[in-house]
């Protein structure tokens, strides 16, 4: 789920994900606060992310594989409730993307909140990653 570049971006995307929990079932997934959860909890993704920035590695590089990994666990946790997904704060690139859907799972949609004039507008875009 992105937000648009207007003002009221970050309300359109609240709605949208909103309405998706209420109606659809959806369980948003903040995937930022989940990893500095795990950090605080010292899972052992928590504890590799926070090796890996204590041995000051570039955790850019190598915290994708760390996310996507504790993303699978929640995602294939095996509970009948939890089969739809809204992950915000990540993928923010094309390439954490890519490595999502190859260790993890397919992208079925792009949600992108507009905002602005056309805050009515929800454009939906399937999982062509392509620029």
């Amino acid at each position: 789920m992105r937000p648009g570049g207007c003002a009221d971006s970050q309300t359109k995307r609240a709605e949208i994900i909103e309405q998706l929990k209420a109606e659809k079932g959806f369980i948003e997934l903040k995937v930022l606060e989940l990893v500095k959860e795990e950090c605080a909890r010292h899972t052992d993704v928590g504890c590799e992310i926070n090796e890996m920035v204590t041995a000051g590695k570039d955790v850019t590089c190598d915290i994708d594989a760390q996310i996507v990994k504790m993303l699978k666990r929640i995602i294939f946790s095996g509970l009948d409730c939890r089969d739809k997904f809204i992950l915000s704060e990540f993928p923010e690139t094309i390439a954490q993307a890519e490595h999502f859907e190859k260790e993890c799972t397919k992208i079925s949609a792009v949600i992108f909140a507009a905002g602005g004039e056309e805050s009515s507008r929800i454009e939906i875009i399937g999982n062509n990653l392509q620029n």
